[in-house]
């Protein structure tokens, strides 16, 4: 019996299951059954004047109608009295722009479906809000020369991108298309200085540029900045002149103007300081305080004049390195802060330039090498270069470490030339007729080798000349 109980209530539903899929086959009835109905999406936009609305009637809709308001207008659109109502026939998908709203306004869009036999169905409805346009950031000119100008802007943490460029008067579209020569962006940023050089004297430009709102995701409006670069001496200015030039250093002259008062100037390898000037952490452009603080600490790679002439030797270690291949015609680049005649700021001017190019036929660097003044812990020498020597490297070994080395697996031909250019001494030759170098930390009564390795002006490589060597002994030391 306590079977039978748990079996004809099953056998009662599964009637009631069975019945209602037969009820369901019939398509033409069951979709009689099925009142109209729409579902409202929205779009997300980035003009904030603008909500882009999707309607999506159900299959039993023939038209539909739709509005914006506000939540107070609902019995408007019901009665069919909101002005803003407009009507579509058909039941397929329609996404509707409502254009010149308000911006950061909250409005309601209302819709209803209508069916064949002109059946109403619910009343549908969405909240949408527009958003806020941003404002417009601060951009200011921060100098104007005859080849040069930089433009500083600051926003709030609001923004978290900045698109900006060089231009000409007439490129805004191209510049809000992404397509002008020169079109740079900043990410997560809230201050920066835009500079360029190389620009023509007496000229028109337009300086471009526009943020986006972190939270919306918004633009700005483009800011123009338009302005003419100033004939070309009419203000402060300064000459660039190489003096002597080669692939290890160089003396250069910096030559103002008479409208200019002070000069300060740096030379670098091209790009070497790319990171200290533009990064968020250091200067973000802003070269005239970078150049101003670095004069007032005396960091070492400034100098500075005031009223004449500024000479200048500049040394390019880094081109003696292993990871320079090829140290000819290597870009360098100077820049100049220069000074009106008031003592005031004016701008800055950037000379872009290169080490020589490879010297065909350039003669076999040759050094003349003498040991003297040998005492118990080293001795002097001295090297006396021919024309063609800029440099000479050399380095002093235990004779008895050298001779097991020869002796070793680990020695090979160029051995000697390989480790004086990694590890050697470097006596820098230019301007030197004969110089001397002291040796004091060898031991007494030691055999020693003194290999030396002079290189032509064409630098490592092609330059070598042949490694020599000198031999000596230091005196033993006296009781």
């Amino acid at each position: 019996m306590k079977n039978k109980l748990f079996i004809y209530p099953y056998i009662a539903l599964l009637t009631i299951v069975f019945g209602t899929v037969l009820t369901g086959c019939d398509d033409e009835e069951k979709e009689a059954l099925v009142a109209p109905s729409i579902v409202i999406d929205r779009i997300v936009t980035t003009n904030s004047t603008e909500l882009k609305i999707i309607f999506t009637p159900s299959g039993s809709t023939s038209n539909f109608k739709y509005a914006i308001g506000n939540e107070t207008d609902r019995q408007a659109f019901i009665n069919g009295s909101l002005s803003t109502t407009q009507s579509q026939d058909g039941n397929e998908k329609q996404t509707v722009t409502f254009s010149n709203l308000n911006e950061k306004e909250v409005y309601t869009i209302f819709a209803t479906a209508y069916g064949d036999d002109g059946t109403q169905g619910p009343i549908a409805s969405i909240k949408a809000e527009t958003r806020k346009k941003i404002e417009n950031f601060e951009v200011l000119r921060k100098y104007v020369t005859s080849s040069s100008a930089g433009f500083f802007f600051n926003s709030t943490s609001d923004y978290y991108k900045f698109e900006y460029a060089l231009g000409r008067p007439g490129d805004k579209e191209i510049f809000e298309k992404g397509v002008i020569d020169g079109f740079s962006t900043k990410e997560d940023i809230s201050t920066y200085t835009a500079n360029y050089f190389d620009l023509h004297p007496n000229t028109d430009y337009v300086f471009f540029v526009r943020g986006y709102d972190r939270s919306s995701g918004l633009e700005s409006d483009t800011q123009e900045i338009p302005f003419t670069t100033a004939a070309s001496g009419t203000g402060p200015e300064v000459k660039f002149r190489t003096d002597y030039m080669d692939i290890y250093a160089g003396d250069y002259t910096f030559i103002p103007n008479e409208h200019c008062s002070k000069i300060v100037s740096f030379l670098s390898i091209k790009d070497e300081y790319e990171d200290v000037i533009n990064n968020e952490m250091n200067w973000r452009g802003d070269l005239i305080t970078m150049m101003e603080t670095w004069e007032r600490l005396n960091a070492g790679l400034t100098y500075s004049a005031i009223g004449s002439p500024l000479h200048v030797t500049y040394t390019t270690s880094k081109m003696l390195t292993p990871e320079v291949t090829n140290p000819y015609n290597y870009p360098l680049e100077a820049y100049s802060l220069l000074y009106d005649m008031d003592g005031e700021v004016y701008g800055i001017q950037r000379f872009d330039f290169s080490t020589p190019a490879y010297q065909d036929g350039m003669g076999e660097a040759k050094v003349d090498f003498k040991i003297s003044n040998i005492t118990d812990c080293g001795a002097f020498y001295e090297f006396t270069p021919n024309k063609y020597t800029m440099g000479v490297v050399f380095e002093t070994f235990d004779a008895e470490w050298y001779e097991k080395l020869l002796q070793s697996d680990a020695y090979y031909d160029n051995y000697i030339r390989d480790y004086l250019y990694l590890n050697g001494y470097w006596n820098y030759c230019h301007k030197v007729t004969t110089s001397t170098m002291p040796e004091r930390s060898a031991e007494p009564g030691k055999k020693y080798y003194v290999f030396y390795l002079p290189m032509n002006y064409n630098g490592p490589g092609e330059g070598w000349g042949k490694v020599k060597y000198e031999v000596y002994t230091t005196l033993e030391k006296e009781q």
